[in-house]
């Protein structure tokens, strides 16, 4: 199933619980996102997140107090660089909240989904069944790897 989620990638946004799957999760949801992770790598792919999505990982590990998640955050983010990290502006947080209020989102989600879009990714992966594939992006459920 993953290779057919990789055809014509180069880039793939990982909501906030595609990340926290390959951090801390399950093993059955932390293989399923390792699978994707670095079939994307070995393709030259660009993983993608926000912002929003970096500090909602660091928000996790400080209020569950758990200094070996934040630093595998730290690690990933700022150390690895594996993430290509899209910016969260004023400007951008309006027309998020303009595009999530046209396709049923909540804010947060909206401003998710938009930096997607914005990023010109290809894939948005993410463990909420909530998101819908549109404006150019396809939504890949983990549960469905």
């Amino acid at each position: 199933m993953t290779d057919l989620v990789l055809n014509g990638v180069s880039r793939a946004y990982f909501d906030t619980n595609a990340i926290i799957c390959f951090i801390e999760a399950n093993i059955e949801f932390q293989r399923k996102v390792a699978s994707l992770w670095y079939g994307l790598i070995d393709r030259n792919a660009s993983l993608v997140t926000s912002e929003i999505g970096v500090a909602e990982c660091f928000f996790g590990a400080f209020r569950q107090q758990k200094p070996l998640v934040e630093q595998a955050y730290e690690r990933l983010f700022f150390h690895d660089e594996v993430f290509d990290i899209h910016p969260v502006n004023l400007t951008a947080l309006i027309e998020a909240g303009r595009f999530g209020a046209g396709l049923g989102l909540k804010l947060l989600d909206a401003v998710h989904f938009h930096a997607a879009a914005m990023a010109k990714c290809d894939i948005f992966v993410t463990n909420d069944r909530r998101f819908r594939s549109s404006h150019g992006v396809r939504v890949v459920q983990i549960v469905d790897l």
